[in-house]
């Protein structure tokens, strides 16, 4: 097992980083819009320097549940949210379905077994899940420090320290943002990223990224406690459970049952691979 997770790790991850590299031109050119937003903002005086959190805030808000044909038809798709999202299906597309065709005989055998082959791919999501949203983080908090941070009375908060950058939804708490940024994200990725493989050693890689695609969109368009997109919204948290105490326990566990159910179906279907 160790020795197919360092495989993976090697063919998964690190020959795979053109797509990391082409995501973090992305993050990094949509941060660079945020970071001349904060610059005027600070020369005129509408607040003091923004904070990692005002950063995490846009990317992260996404939308509220449009109601109704006429806001729908009007609607702003969050731009940062979607692009976080794709790019992280983006990232995981295809190498489970490749390295099968390619090699799944003879990595069957190494694995000693299906499952364990399909074991390795679930630690092989895990560790791109990983490495997407540090990078994701790193390049949030380069733009946030250089914005000025530091200098113009901002500071490396996860709470907005300019209530303009977010004026449009009810910032959830401390803690509550914490458990959002840094462990429903990631979470959540996990658990759609499982299932992207899952579809695509049981399908093909076109039918998994069109199916994650369209989950994405469905979760900006239902606000529904089953859809773990909702969770990486902070505009949605106040709606989805009654207490800060429901949300924790609730979003975790449901991801967590969710990751579950993805592996043992995987581990099913795996067993039943023909070569």
């Amino acid at each position: 097992m160790r020795r197919l997770v360092m495989y993976d790790w090697k063919n998964g991850v690190l020959r795979a980083w053109p797509r990391y590299l082409l995501s973090g031109i992305l993050m990094v050119l949509l941060c660079m819009a945020q970071m001349r937003q904060a610059r005027e903002g600070v020369k005129t005086g509408l607040y003091s320097g923004p904070s990692f959190g005002n950063y995490l805030a846009v990317w992260l808000k996404g939308m509220r549940e449009p109601q109704g044909i006429a806001k729908i038809r009007h609607l702003k798709l969050p731009a940062e949210w979607l692009a976080l999202q794709l790019g992280h299906a983006f990232v995981l597309a295809g190498y489970a379905r490749a390295d099968l065709d390619r090699n799944g005989r003879s990595l069957v055998l190494r694995a000693a077994g299906r499952t364990a082959w399909w074991d390795a791919k679930c630690i092989w999501a895990a560790m791109g899940t990983a490495v997407y949203y540090l990078m994701f983080y790193g390049i949030v908090a380069a733009a946030s420090y250089l914005s000025g941070v530091t200098g113009a009375g901002g500071s490396m908060s996860v709470i907005p320290a300019s209530r303009i950058w977010v004026s449009d939804f009810a910032c959830p708490g401390h803690l509550v943002a914490v458990l959002s940024v840094f462990v429903f994200l990631p979470l959540t990725g996990l658990c759609a990223g499982l299932f992207q493989v899952l579809a695509e050693i049981a399908g093909s890689p076109l039918t998994a990224l069109a199916g994650i695609c369209g989950y994405q969109f469905a979760v900006l368009y239902w606000n529904r406690p089953f859809l773990l997109g909702n969770y990486a919204m902070l505009c949605r948290l106040e709606g989805l459970a009654g207490s800060e105490t429901q949300l924790v326990s609730g979003g975790i566990c449901l991801c967590l049952i969710l990751a579950g159910g993805a592996y043992a179906a995987g581990r099913l279907v795996a067993k039943r691979m023909e070569f």
